[in-house]
């Protein structure tokens, strides 16, 4: 059982430690709702990260904040090394982003749109919800670059396999491909790629076909 102060009726964890007073429950809610609303109208910083610059709640929206990420997974191994990474990294590893200037959030901004600058995804989604979406616990920074390797759903029912995946970028590893970022705005827009289960099925919505002959 958890200890209380008889003279809140609270238990000893929502005291602030430090503190002349004992706080409750409530007063903790209440201040860290002040706090929230202090730095939702706080001006933002220059990766348009931070808070929203008004107490305007209409303009307080969620994607502008908490923005998906596709970097490659070849930042990690430089990103230690301040040598390499100044030298190498635009060469190396951002060659293989996906971001607004590879596939423009939409055509023709208008002045003044606060998509315009943007260089990562508006997305739906928090912390441990369902469409993993966690930004962690940062400092007003809600960007995030981690989530599904594929997004795959199948439903069996009566002897029939119907299935529904995405990937969070393409198939294809070569940046010249097609086929290397040609998911990303379905995964964006929560869509998919219906799978071809049966050879029937295959056959039916095949691009090409290759056939292989015994060497002569």
């Amino acid at each position: 059982m958890c200890p209380s102060y008889p003279a809140t009726n609270e238990a000893v964890f929502f005291n602030v430690l430090g503190t002349e007073a004992k706080e409750t429950s409530d007063q903790l809610m209440v201040q860290a709702l002040a706090e929230a609303l202090a730095f939702l109208e706080s001006a933002p910083t220059a990766t348009a990260d931070g808070g929203f610059g008004t107490s305007d709640m209409t303009q307080w929206l969620w994607g502008l904040r908490h923005r998906v990420k596709f970097e490659s997974i070849l930042k990690s191994y430089v990103g230690g090394n301040e040598a390499w990474r100044e030298r190498s990294a635009r060469a190396h590893h951002e060659k293989f982003t996906i971001n607004t200037d590879r596939i423009p959030l939409t055509a023709n901004l208008p002045d003044g749109d606060p998509r315009n600058g943007l260089e990562w995804f508006p997305r739906g989604g928090d912390q441990w919800s369902i469409d993993a979406a966690n930004p962690g616990i940062g400092e007003g920074d809600f960007r995030f670059g981690s989530g599904p390797a594929m997004s795959l759903v199948f439903k069996l029912k009566d002897g029939m396999i119907e299935g529904h995946f995405v990937l969070p970028g393409g198939q294809s590893g070569l940046t010249d491909s097609p086929f290397f970022d040609d998911q990303t705005k379905l995964l964006l827009a929560n869509d998919y790629i219906t799978v071809r289960f049966t050879p029937e099925e295959a056959a039916t919505h095949a691009t090409g076909r290759e056939v292989y002959l015994p060497a002569p």
